[in-house]
């Protein structure tokens, strides 16, 4: 399988704004859980990839990880140019959005191309099952949404 590096000047500024923006309200919040389950898978797929510059500018103030993303041709070319905006799952098991994995294998059911992805988890839901909602849960006592949704293995 071939691998092809993709960095984007307007996405990388479009990311790092979110960044920034994401550890504002991280701090209004006076804590939130850190993604420690994660750790292992993520160290897992560093090693895999060989991206270990990479790793070390991941940013654990905000929930910062590697994960993957499978998709068809197409998509990972609309994904290099116009980020993950367009590929929102409608109607998934833990409702709207973009689905990552670490897993390897899993990623690759989804088509022929795997994306590898910064991604911000912020102040993240672990779901236990299913979800019938659409987006994240609230978080309790903040009246504002969980960031994202994990759902472990």
């Amino acid at each position: 399988a071939a691998t092809e590096p993709i960095f984007s000047s307007k996405l990388s500024v479009q990311y790092h704004s979110r960044c920034q923006a994401l550890r504002c309200a991280l701090e209004e919040r006076n804590g939130f859980p850190a993604c420690t389950g994660l750790s292992a898978q993520v160290a897992k797929l560093q090693t895999l990839l060989r991206c270990r510059q990479l790793h070390a500018r991941l940013d654990s103030d905000v929930n910062e990880v590697l994960l993957l993303h499978g998709c068809p041709l197409e998509t990972a070319k609309r994904i290099q140019s116009d980020g993950f905006g367009r590929c929102f799952r409608l109607d998934g098991l833990y409702g709207d959005g973009v689905y990552l994995t670490a897993d390897i294998c899993k990623a690759a059911q989804y088509g022929d191309c795997v994306v590898v992805a910064r991604v911000l988890l912020g102040h993240p839901f672990v779901a236990q099952g299913p979800m019938p909602c659409k987006r994240p849960p609230i978080v309790e006592n903040l009246e504002v949404p969980h960031d994202s949704i994990i759902v472990q293995p």
